[in-house]
This record gives structure tokens, sequence and C-alpha cells, in this order.
């Protein structure tokens, strides 16, 4: 995919292939991302989103809060003795910013960064939305909930709480 925009026509070819003509859209992480530009695009063909820690939400923190907020979870695994999880944290952060070095994922990371792009896409959604956050999550913070609850008309926000991580 070169931008966005095809990653979210080829879901709704996908959604028409199996017939489905309004759905329930779910997205995770950069999912929740397409799921929203989907809505925003083809409004008629979704009833409501859920929006589990989705990626793309323009950060009101600096490049060294987050800095920060991912050694504070580093810190925090290796008290808990949770090297296994520390060192699969690390290894996945090496590869997807490896992958940001082929020309493709670089456009798709400028276009990502254009926080008006992104923003209206948020602000123009018309369906009822759920944000659904873990209160742990260091890669995507809990103030981001909040930006784009902001951002999002008629959508409520539900916390989970990830009391440990598994091995």
């Amino acid at each position: 995919f070169d931008d966005i925009e095809s990653m979210a026509r080829s879901l709704v070819d996908f959604m028409r292939e199996l017939g489905l003509t309004e759905v329930i859209l779910v997205g995770t992480s950069f999912g929740a991302l397409i799921a929203c530009l989907v809505a925003y695009l083809y409004p008629k063909k979704v009833s409501r989103l859920l929006l589990i820690n989705a990626a793309g939400v323009p950060s009101e923190a600096s490049r060294l809060e987050m800095a920060f907020d991912a050694l504070n979870s580093y810190v925090m695994l290796m008290f808990q003795r949770k090297l296994r999880v520390m060192l699969y944290r690390w290894l996945s952060g090496i590869f997807f910013h490896l992958s940001f070095w082929r020309h493709r994922m670089r456009a798709l990371a400028v276009q990502l960064k254009s926080k008006t792009h992104i923003c209206h896409i948020y602000q123009e959604l018309k369906v009822k939305t759920v944000i659904i956050w873990s209160t742990r999550d260091v890669t995507f913070p809990l103030y981001h909930a909040y930006s784009l609850k902001k951002m999002i008309p008629n959508s409520k926000i539900a916390f989970i709480r990830v009391l440990t991580f598994t091995n």
C-alpha cells in the first residue's frame, strides 16, 4: 500500500466481497486509524467504531516525554523481572523502526505525521465511537486517549487496566 486511503479502500473492497453492507468496525493501534478512515470516507458502511489504543493520535507530548515513557516501561519491566517481554518489545521496536527505511514506509510516516489530515478525519466522524485504552500502555500513553476523546464527537472512553505482562 502506498497510502492510508488505499488501505481503507482495500478494507471496504473486502467487506463488499463478503457481502457486508454495514458493520461495527474494530481497530487496534494502526488498525484503529484505518477503521476511522473507513468510517470517514464511507459513513454508510460503518454503524459504530471501537478503537483500541489507537495509533496516529497527534501527540501533545514532546519527543522527550515520549522517550521517557518508553524508558519508564523498560525500567518497570526490569523491576518486574519480565525480561522476555522487555526483549520482545525492544526487538519489535527495532524492526518497526527499521521498516521506515523503506521508501513506502517513510512516505506513510510523513502522511501520519500530518496533524491536520488526521485531526480532520477524527473531527468529522459521524458514528458513535468507543475508545478503549489500556492505562498501562507505554507505547501510546493515557494522554493519547484524552486527546482522541476531544477530537471525536459522540465518543466515550473505557479504560482497562492490565495487571500483569505475560511471558
